[in-house]
């Protein structure tokens, strides 16, 4: 049904209408985004283009205020509405996953902000800095960065204990981020000694480049902690509006470049779809061409007023307008081997920094009082490792071996 359209519209004609409806109807406060993309009926896309008003509540015609209607066509294309507006895809607070414990970093799998309540993003992929060469993670705006973002903020694997930030997690430090026309996202570099891989977690390969989405094309996204994979179509283009807290405590709308997917039906045979699969940050990938296409950030529950399931839809940026806007480009392995990364551990160094400030410092060293060298003590046999031990490469002092080893030499 989509390969062969009925009707086409330029770019052009549909962008020019698209930009009338914005400054007709955008103040208004049931107005929720506008696209161009397939025609609904009865719960089933049509082969037609139309342009879309998207409205927190589609309304029966006879409900609807006079200067609050919506003409039927402009310039001999269909005007349609489509109730459910989109909001920002909530973050991830259910238990982590076995990758919080992934050395690597790569696309897939779970990051987290400073916060303290903040929950879990999903890293979109390995990006570099065109300025800097530095790599580093993409996500969302919602997932990196937030309402009370700072240059520099810590990055972490999302820690066992959700009630507090754990620095021996941190990877990466937030750089620069964006929300508004270009898209929700953010970017935070990666620790000099943070091990990377351009590759995605859920497939084990590398992301063959980057590209704007085609309107009816099949998309997909995979879930951080393996629990799945969705499939869903690009049905719609344009601008929509979603309520942010841009500060703390203080809501407001933005309006935002994208486009808007719906969920292909599962195989028969095969588990129903888990909406919860598209995290805040996940990758729309197309798995003919391996290429990025969208940031997953949005989401929208409609009901039909013809029965009573709930339609879910997602909405993606586009990913070439965020990496512009963030000045970025796709990292590959012929970047990871002209940085000669190759360690998978922070350094002795990294690792007791963050102890110290988690409140795990070494314990300090005990001195003895000065002794009469010229008296002889007899020795029993022992050895280094009673007195030291090693800790995630930092030698930490045993003070109960030691006070056991001055008791055996004072005995």
């Amino acid at each position: 049904m989509f390969d062969s359209l009925k009707e086409e519209a330029s770019n052009e004609r549909l962008n020019d209408l698209l930009r009338g409806i914005r400054s007709d109807y955008g103040q208004q406060d049931w107005f929720r985004g506008a696209d161009a993309g397939f025609r609904w009926r009865a719960g089933q896309a049509q082969a037609d283009i139309c342009i879309r008003v998207h409205v927190d509540q589609k309304k029966s015609p006879d409900l609807v205020l006079a200067p609050h209607m919506l003409p039927q066509e402009l310039d001999g294309i269909r005007i349609d509405v489509i109730g459910g507006a989109p909001s920002p895809v909530p973050l991830d607070t259910a238990e982590s996953g076995s990758n919080q414990h992934q050395s690597y970093a790569m696309g897939d799998i779970q990051c987290q902000r400073v916060d303290r309540w903040s929950g879990k993003g999903q890293i979109t992929l390995i990006a570099r800095c065109n300025q800097t060469g530095a790599p580093g993670i993409l996500s969302t705006w919602q997932a990196l960065a937030g309402a009370g973002a700072e240059l520099n903020d810590p990055i972490a694997r999302p820690s066992s204990n959700s009630d507090c930030f754990d620095p021996r997690n941190s990877f990466a430090i937030l750089k620069r981020w964006h929300l508004g026309a270009a898209g929700d996202a953010a970017f935070a570099e990666l620790l000099p000694e943070q091990p990377w891989l351009p590759i995605q977690h859920g497939n084990c390969q590398p992301v063959a480049g980057i590209r704007a989405p085609k309107l009816g094309e099949v998309l997909q996204i995979s879930s951080p902690c393996g629990r799945g994979v969705i499939q869903a179509r690009v049905d719609g283009i344009g601008q929509y509006k979603l309520p942010y807290e841009t500060k703390p405590g203080q809501t407001s709308y933005q309006e935002i470049e994208g486009f808007r997917l719906t969920p292909l039906p599962p195989r028969e045979g095969t588990q129903p779809l888990l909406v919860d699969v598209a995290t805040s940050g996940s990758a729309w990938i197309s798995a003919e061409t391996k290429e990025a296409v969208g940031l997953n950030f949005g989401v929208s529950h409609a009901q039909s007023t013809l029965d009573t399931q709930e339609h879910t839809s997602f909405f993606a940026c586009s990913l070439p307008l965020v990496f512009d806007a963030l000045d970025l480009r796709l990292a590959t392995f012929a970047d990871l081997v002209a940085l000669g990364t190759s360690e998978n551990s922070k350094t002795p160094s990294q690792n007791a920094h963050a102890q110290f400030a988690y409140g795990e410092s070494s314990s300090p060293i005990l001195e003895f009082a000065e002794e009469d060298s010229s008296q002889s003590f007899p020795m029993r046999e022992t050895t280094l490792s009673t007195v030291s031990t090693r800790q995630e490469g930092v030698e930490v002092i045993d003070l109960p071996n030691v006070l056991a080893l001055k008791n055996q030499v004072l005995s």
